[in-house]
């Protein structure tokens, strides 16, 4: 009888020992399993769909026209997936959140898709749009799908293992790129940041806030390479090894911009993009990651945006060519060679930041592709001034001029950044108002004082009901004859 109760025992023992062998196995491989973030190729737009460990699903915007009934609704179905725990429209520009008003509408039951949507977070920028519109009513007409605004600190319930706060926005900002939810998820030791189409001003508050916390694996870069995303002191803080570039191909904005791309591959981060690679999925257990492409990307050579030298014979002159040849040029259209020809001549290539709606980035894309007629005249060889007396008001944004007067007042403002601002006065004198940034590249700017003549180039505007002159560079700006306290100190 002993012995049969020695035998139970160790029966019993072993079973125990081997439940929890068992036990610890089936523990550890669901410390394994895999946090699966997939960036859809949506063209130019953004979607990004999350699977946690735990089985939690969460989707970030739903790209552009009809993305959400060709792309995202077909790959959610082809991952078995019919619950989104979270959809993010990170802000309301069409090309983040046409596709999510579609799954709203039409994922649901009695539709072509039952898909369970079980909250909405949305930054609460008010958008006059109808698309933005269209999805604020379409979440309310979901019964189960519950709708909130987040902000700065919130945590995101994705399931055990993983970690997902917001970090931005902290207020809503004046521009709706900057109000877009950023969120930092983190498992294990791999983490990623989704920035929407958070700007520099965004940007730089999360560094104030963040600091290097803001690190993270793998970074969804900002408005698809936008010159005006993706700061440097933003990715210095960041590093990730790996960058996310959402874009489509030949996109009309030229994007990912060239200034952005410079900033981006500092470090040395393998970049991957969905306009060259397709759909890019990153896979990880917490400790190491994979990230899987659609298509391998094309030989530099062959890509769309790849630029290739102009001779210059072939480039375009800005003094003589035609309304037509103006307007083939890529970046310019109608109304910008209309103003290329009512401010002709042009010195120099650089006159053109003098057009209205040509700024620094269009500025880049059209520079490789025009020339001027007599690249080393100066603004002396210009014609004759104009007296001020005979700038009108029809002139305002038409034409520009080139008037002399004597300085009246002369101020710099040493705190802002922007373009060389002078008010012209009719009498003959001239007030002149400047930013530091650009005061600094004048030469010979110490003599520019009360009572020096000086010549002006610079088109008509208008500043509180005043006519003025405005240059845009250092060179509009010339001494004619120092004034006489200046002359006698030399």
């Amino acid at each position: 009888m002993k012995r049969m109760r020695f035998r139970c025992s160790i029966t019993t023992l072993c079973f125990i020992v081997v439940a929890a062998l068992a036990s610890s196995i089936s523990t550890a491989h669901a410390e394994k399993a895999p946090l699966t973030v997939t960036f859809l190729n949506v063209g130019q737009g953004d979607s990004t769909v999350i699977t946690t460990p735990s089985g939690k699903t969460a989707l970030i915007d739903g790209g552009p026209n009809d993305k959400g009934k060709s792309v995202i609704l077909p790959f959610l179905k082809s991952k078995g997936i019919s619950r989104l725990d979270t959809m993010i429209m990170t802000h309301p520009d069409a090309d983040h959140i046409s596709g999510l008003v579609y799954l709203l509408q039409h994922a649901r039951a009695g539709g072509e898709y039952l898909l369970n949507i079980k909250e909405c977070l949305d930054p609460g920028k008010p958008h006059p749009t109808s698309m933005y519109q269209e999805l604020l009513k379409a979440v309310k007409r979901r019964p189960e799908t519950k709708y909130r605004m987040v902000r700065k600190g919130d945590q995101l319930n994705w399931g055990e293992g993983v970690t997902a706060e917001v970090v931005s926005p902290d207020h809503l900002y004046e521009d709706t790129n900057n109000c877009s939810v950023v969120v930092k998820l983190t498992y294990g030791k791999i983490s990623f940041l989704f920035t929407g189409d958070a700007a520099f001003e965004a940007e730089k508050d999360m560094v104030k806030n963040y600091g290097n916390t803001l690190k993270s694996t793998v970074l969804k870069t900002g408005h698809h390479g936008s010159a005006y995303s993706s700061s440097e002191d933003f990715l210095t803080r960041i590093k990730p090894e790996v960058v996310i570039l959402s874009v489509g191909e030949r996109n009309k904005y030229g994007l990912p911009s060239k200034e952005a791309m410079a900033r981006l591959s500092v470090g040395g981060p393998k970049i991957y993009r969905t306009d060259y690679q397709g759909t890019i999925t990153i896979t990880t257990d917490g400790e190491t990651y994979k990230v899987i492409t659609e298509r391998e990307a094309p030989p530099i050579d062959k890509r769309w945006d790849h630029e290739k030298a102009v001779k210059e014979e072939d480039k375009v002159n800005l003094n003589t060519a035609s309304f037509d040849e103006l307007m083939d040029i890529p970046h310019v259209g109608r109304d910008k060679a209309e103003a290329i020809i009512a401010h002709r001549p042009f010195l120099s290539v650089d006159d053109l930041r003098r057009i209205r709606g040509i700024g620094d980035k269009t500025f880049e894309h059209v520079k490789p592709l025009v020339t001027v007629s007599s690249p080393t005249r100066t603004m002396a060889a210009t014609p004759g001034t104009t007296p001020l007396n005979k700038i009108k008001k029809e002139d305002i944004g038409k034409k520009a001029v080139t008037v002399t007067g004597t300085i009246k007042a002369f101020k710099v403002f040493r705190e802002e950044k922007g373009r060389t601002l002078m008010i012209t006065d009719p009498s003959g004198a001239i007030d002149i108002l400047i930013w530091e940034n650009l005061y600094k590249s004048i030469p010979e700017r110490e003599k520019l004082v009360k009572g020096t003549m000086i010549k002006v180039r610079g088109e008509v505007e208008s500043y509180k009901n005043r006519l003025q002159i405005k240059p845009i560079m250092p060179a509009d700006i010339q001494i004619v004859k120092p004034a006489p306290d200046a002359a006698k100190k030399e």
